[in-house]
């Protein structure tokens, strides 16, 4: 098993070094990809600065959802970067060199690439995050800290579990990537504000069917000492590590059933 995270490691070094061999070019990407999720809370600030309040949510605590939310997605990103290119490898018969070497298919997919333009926008949402600890105000408490920095770890394995199975599709269909863009890029901007403010369809589908609830909606519910006001039970504010093992079980399996029903191009 060791060895085996050597070679993975290893592949994904290479991946990192090729991209550091033009670091202009880097540096550029790091860039635009500041600015351009930049641009996304920019369109928070233009909701505030005509309320105060969201659905009884200050700025600072949107600002919480919103800096969690893309710090640790763009980190899911970034180690996802080839989940979006599966359509492609499964279509150009390049998965089929996959299958040929003696490592998990996972594991090469997820190495075939690192976008780390994605650390540009990840230093954006961790800007915004620490913006919103500096604003909230929080009584701290061992309990609390624990609770921040599950949700963190949580919310990035809920994140890379929702790319692994709706990235799956590829295998069934010749290209469906924007159905997956749906739940994920998409479901990822769900998170960034208060679950309540969405329906109640919306809430059951995208919160806990897809479950993006307990990316940091319901763990900041207890962190910043807020009201439900659709009466959850307390217990789920907890309950993210074990919603994250159980979206990474669910779907590692469905790869799994996916990769046994890949049948090559034929080519």
């Amino acid at each position: 098993m060791a060895s085996r995270a050597g070679v993975y490691r290893r592949l994904a070094m290479s991946r990192v070094r090729a991209h550091f061999e033009y670091r202009v070019s880097f540096a550029l990407q790091f860039i635009g990809a500041f600015l351009l999720n930049f641009l996304e809370f920019i369109a928070v600030l233009v909701i505030f600065h005509h309320i105060s309040f969201l659905a009884g949510w200050s700025l600072p605590e949107v600002a919480f959802l919103y800096g969690s939310s893309a710090f640790m997605f763009k980190f899911a990103d970034m180690l996802m970067t080839n989940m979006d290119r599966l359509p492609t490898i499964i279509r150009m018969g390049t998965f089929d060199q996959v299958l040929t070497r003696p490592l998990g298919t996972l594991g090469q997919v997820m190495t075939g690439d690192v976008d780390l333009r994605q650390i540009g926008a990840m230093t954006q949402g961790c800007l915004v995050f620490l913006y919103a600890l500096g604003h909230v105000h929080i009584e701290w408490t061992p309990e609390r800290v624990a609770v921040l920095g599950s949700m963190l770890v949580s919310a990035a394995a809920i994140f890379c579990g929702i790319f692994v199975a709706m990235n799956s599709i590829a295998f069934w269909t010749t290209d469906a990537r924007e159905v997956a863009n749906s739940f994920t890029y998409g479901g990822q901007a769900f998170t960034e504000y208060p679950l309540h403010i969405f329906g109640v369809w919306m809430r059951r589908l995208m919160g806990y069917l897809i479950p993006l609830a307990f990316v940091n909606y319901l763990p900041s519910l207890y962190i910043l000492g807020k009201g439900d006001p659709t009466h959850t039970p307390v217990i789920l504010r907890f309950l993210s590590p074990v919603v994250a093992v159980a979206v990474l079980a669910v779907a590692g399996a469905i790869w799994r059933v996916s990769v046994r029903h890949y049948r090559s191009t034929g080519s």
